[in-house]
């Protein structure tokens, strides 16, 4: 099922970013569990934000995609394959082309992406908590 429809209140109730009792909860119960598993208090704020966006995000585009089977999915990405101009957008051509005929399908891609999440959460409660700049992008004329 996809990770929107699972997780469809949630998505509206992130979307308003509210400070609720739901939210407090579910951000307790988060960072509880990182703390537990040894991160520090910052690394465990990093990676709760990190898995927040990445889920939030994923579930916002899921929610938006043209299709929902796999079988929609090869009909839209054959559709919008034959109207790139290939000879202009070579790599596009050349992944998508690729992707429909692996049979892969877009919801794979959440787990894909997790997993590569996870790891470097892990590596960096390895590590200890990253040497990260107090300043936004940019802040520094850079």
């Amino acid at each position: 099922m996809p990770l929107h429809l699972l997780h469809a209140p949630a998505i509206g109730r992130q979307a308003s970013r509210l400070v609720n009792v739901q939210n407090l909860d579910h951000e307790q119960h988060h960072e509880g569990m990182e703390l537990e598993a040894g991160f520090s208090g910052t690394l465990a704020a990093h990676a709760y934000n990190l898995l927040d966006s990445y889920i939030y995000g994923f579930a916002l585009q899921e929610a938006n995609l043209p299709f929902a089977t796999p079988e929609e999915q090869a009909q839209v990405g054959e559709a919008m394959l034959q109207q790139l101009a290939a000879d202009e957008y070579p790599a596009m051509a050349q992944v998508a082309s690729e992707f429909l005929e692996s049979g892969a399908h877009y919801a794979v891609e959440f787990e894909f992406g997790l997993d590569l999440v996870l790891d470097g959460i892990a590596r960096m409660r390895t590590r200890g908590s990253p040497q990260i700049s107090t300043q936004p992008v940019g802040a520094d004329g850079n």
